[in-house]
C-alpha cells in the first residue's frame, strides 16, 4: 500500500514540476518529457540536458564599446611628488607652509604648480602633457595635500554635447594655466617650436587666463571653504571688484 501512495505521490509532483518546468523535468538523475504524455517518457541523463541546453542556448559575447581613454605617461604615473618637494628649497617651503597653516593661498598654490611644471619642462627627454597627465598630476597634489582641492589646479574640458555654446571647451585650472602660459613663453623664445598640441584643446588669443582663471580659482575656493576667515574675506572682496569692473564696462 504504502508502495502505491508513493508512486502517487511522485506522480502528483510530477504533474506540478511539469506545469511550472516547461519541456520536462528531472526525475533523481535523469530528465523526463511530459508525464502526461501519451507517449512513452523519454529520459536521458542529467549531464546530456544540460549539454543539449547550452548548445540551443544562443551565445552572446559581451563587447566593451567604450573608446579607451588615453594613457598617462609612465613618468607622470610615476610622478614622486614628495621627492620632488623634499629635494628644492621652494618645496621645502611648500610643505612648512602646509603643515604650518594647513592649506596654500593662491600665490602658494602658484608656487606649487610651477615648481611641478619647471620639473618636467626640465626633463632632458622633453614631452608635452596631455589633459590625462595633467589631471593625474592634480590627483598627486591631493594625496600629498588633502586639504587642496583638485578643481583649483585642473578641470576637466567640457565636451561638445555638454556645451551651451555646442562647442568643445578646454581644461582649466592653476596648473593646467601655468604650463599652457610656460609653453607660450617657450615658444616665444625659439627654444620650443609652434605646433599645435592635439591633446590639449587650444585656449583662444584674446582670453586673459590670469584675470579670468583666478577668479573662477577663487569661486571653486569658497564653494568648498569657510575658513580661515581672513583668506575668505580676501577672496569675495577679489570677486567683487572684478563683477563691479564688469558692470562699469
Amino acid at each position: 500500500m504504502s508502495k502505491i501512495n508513493n508512486k502517487y505521490h511522485e506522480k502528483q509532483m510530477q504533474k506540478i514540476l511539469w506545469k511550472n518546468g516547461g519541456d520536462g523535468m528531472f526525475c533523481g538523475d535523469t530528465f523526463c518529457t511530459d508525464p502526461e504524455s501519451t507517449s512513452t517518457p523519454r529520459c536521458e541523463p542529467r549531464t546530456a540536458q544540460k549539454r543539449s541546453s547550452s548548445e540551443n542556448t544562443p551565445q552572446f559575447t559581451i563587447s566593451d564599446a567604450r573608446v579607451p581613454s588615453k594613457k598617462m605617461r609612465s613618468d607622470v604615473r610615476n610622478f614622486d611628488l614628495s621627492q620632488l618637494l623634499n629635494e628644492t628649497i621652494t618645496g621645502k617651503a611648500l610643505v612648512a607652509i602646509y603643515k604650518k597653516y594647513g592649506d596654500f593661498e593662491p600665490k602658494y598654490q602658484g608656487y606649487l604648480c610651477d615648481l611641478i611644471v619647471q620639473h618636467f619642462l626640465n626633463q632632458s627627454n622633453f614631452q608635452k602633457l596631455t589633459n590625462e597627465d595633467l589631471s593625474g598630476i592634480a590627483d598627486s597634489i591631493i594625496e600629498t595635500f588633502p586639504k587642496e582641492v583638485k578643481t583649483n589646479y585642473f578641470i576637466e574640458p567640457v565636451k561638445e554635447k555638454f556645451s551651451k555654446e555646442n562647442k568643445s571647451g578646454f581644461a582649466r585650472g592653476k596648473l593646467t594655466d601655468k604650463y599652457r602660459n610656460r609653453l607660450t613663453f617657450l615658444r616665444k623664445s625659439g627654444l620650443l617650436t609652434c605646433v599645435r598640441d592635439k591633446s590639449i584643446t587650444p585656449v583662444p588669443e584674446n582670453l586673459d587666463l590670469s584675470a579670468e582663471g583666478d577668479s573662477k580659482d577663487d569661486l571653486v575656493w569658497l564653494q568648498h571653504r569657510n575658513e580661515p576667515w581672513s583668506t575668505v574675506e580676501e577672496k569675495w572682496k577679489i570677486l567683487l571688484s572684478i563683477e563691479e569692473s564688469c558692470c562699469r564696462a
